[in-house]
């Protein structure tokens, strides 16, 4: 197995290119996370990278879920596509519901979370409820961040509201 997660030049992106087209579907992972941020010269394409993790999220590969949580930032945010919390919601719920107990602190992992706190304390993409978003933020655990003093705080709302 070949390790792309490493300092990619502009041979590296060819590589990877290449590897790609030969269904390599970590290579189309990594090059779909180049495409978004940019590399070198060419900047990011955010419309096409949400193209080609849409595809990865299809492939049944065990890049899929990975390529889903990149799917669902896009729809949550409307980054690269439409903004489509609903399409969103069940996206981060699949990913917490696979990722969460093995890998708590995995930044994707705090981030879908928070997210789906979001999305239920709003009402954005589901029905509001907040027993669900206090459900998915007590998970969230980043106390530097300045999320988590929000959650925080909203958490002691609800708390001294009751």
């Amino acid at each position: 197995r070949t390790d792309f997660n490493v300092h990619v030049g502009t041979h590296g992106v060819v590589l990877l290119e290449h590897a790609a087209k030969q269904g390599h579907l970590e290579a189309e992972y990594q090059l779909a996370k180049l495409t978004y941020t940019g590399y070198g010269e060419t900047p990011g394409d955010e419309a096409k990278a949400y193209r080609m993790f849409l595809s990865i999220s299809e492939s049944g590969s065990r890049f899929a879920i990975m390529a889903k949580y990149e799917v669902a930032m896009a729809c949550f945010h409307g980054i690269g596509t439409q903004l489509d919390p609903e399409r969103a919601v069940p996206l981060f719920d699949e990913f917490c519901h696979r990722y969460m107990e093995r890998y708590p602190d995995s930044d994707e992992v705090l981030e879908a979370a928070y997210c789906l706190g979001w999305a239920y304390s709003t009402g954005r993409g589901v029905q509001q409820s907040w027993e669900q978003a206090v459900k998915y933020w007590e998970k969230v655990r980043w106390p530097a961040d300045i999320r988590y003093r929000r959650i925080t705080v909203i958490l002691n709302r609800l708390v001294n509201f009751n």
